[in-house]
């Protein structure tokens, strides 16, 4: 539903649901739902008398009290979709105290600032309130792509901090380089983030690497600098075991989210990873 793809919104279920069949389904977590859209989402589920269970994540609007009482209006006439998280967004960091006053804590909720605006203090006000980061990573223009610096910056102070986060936007490539940001023919090219970069990054950080490494992390662009094997993930010199890369998923890498659930999934499948 987002862009670039832009689905319209029966299509877009209609892919979540083939996904959470396929052989591929161990990488999808929730489906993400602009809350104004939560009425049209139900129409498409009565419509194709959909009953299976659905996960969601609801992305909260400006208005926050509208956007609760139509999660609860949805609840109340979908019981077997489930609202997992909700995510927000505020425009600086003297918005958060008020933002985060008005939910409730009995869900995990992410909340997105201007990368810029995420350092320390406002990671500290996230993480007091309960609350889970949000870094947005790429867009559909190059202005709306954070520079390495600024992304390294967060991670540092998320992992500082402890602080869990999830990341969206631009991650449809695993590794940096430079890519069409849309779908359209004539569409403008910038450099992307990967998401085996963030990975990489995350990792090296909350298991205790340096800032260095971790920048180097989120520059590398060469795919057989990475290594897959059964029992863990290698790059430069360092080995991430299964069991460290599940506690990174937990504790502070939780997910990052894409309007293409294939592409990364097909990137991965044709690269030179596995050894």
């Amino acid at each position: 539903m987002y862009p670039p793809a832009e689905l319209e919104l029966p299509t877009a279920l209609g892919n979540f649901r083939c996904y959470q069949r396929s052989p591929d389904c161990w990488a999808l977590a929730r489906l993400v739902v602009p809350a104004f859209r939560l009425g049209e989402l139900s129409d498409a589920l009565r419509i194709n008398e959909d009953n299976e269970p659905l996960a969601l994540a609801v992305v909260l609007g400006a208005d926050t009290s509208r956007d609760l009482a139509a999660i609860e209006g949805f609840r109340r006439d979908e019981p077997n979709a489930r609202v997992e998280a909700l995510e927000l967004k505020a425009a600086t960091k003297a918005d958060l105290r008020a933002l985060l006053g008005e939910l409730s804590a009995t869900m995990p909720r992410y909340v997105e600032l201007p990368v810029e605006e995420l350092d320390a203090a406002a990671l500290e006000a996230i993480g007091g309130a309960g609350a889970f980061a949000k870094l947005r990573a790429g867009g559909i223009t190059p202005a709306a792509i954070p520079g390495a610096d600024a992304v390294l910056e967060f991670l540092e102070a998320a992992a500082t901090q402890k602080l869990a986060f999830k990341a969206t936007a631009g991650l449809h490539h695993a590794l940096r380089g430079t890519y069409p940001l849309t779908y359209a023919a004539s569409a403008p090219r910038a450099e992307l983030h990967g998401f085996l970069n963030l990975l990489l990054a995350a990792a090296v950080l909350w298991h205790g690497g340096s800032r260095d490494q971790a920048r180097a992390a989120l520059l590398e662009q060469q795919r057989d600098a990475i290594r897959f094997t059964e029992v863990s993930l290698q790059w430069c010199g360092l080995s991430f075991t299964a069991p460290m890369l599940e506690q990174l998923r937990e504790s502070f890498f939780h997910s990052f989210g894409s309007c293409s659930f294939r592409e990364p999934l097909d990137e991965l499948a044709t690269g030179p990873w596995h050894r």
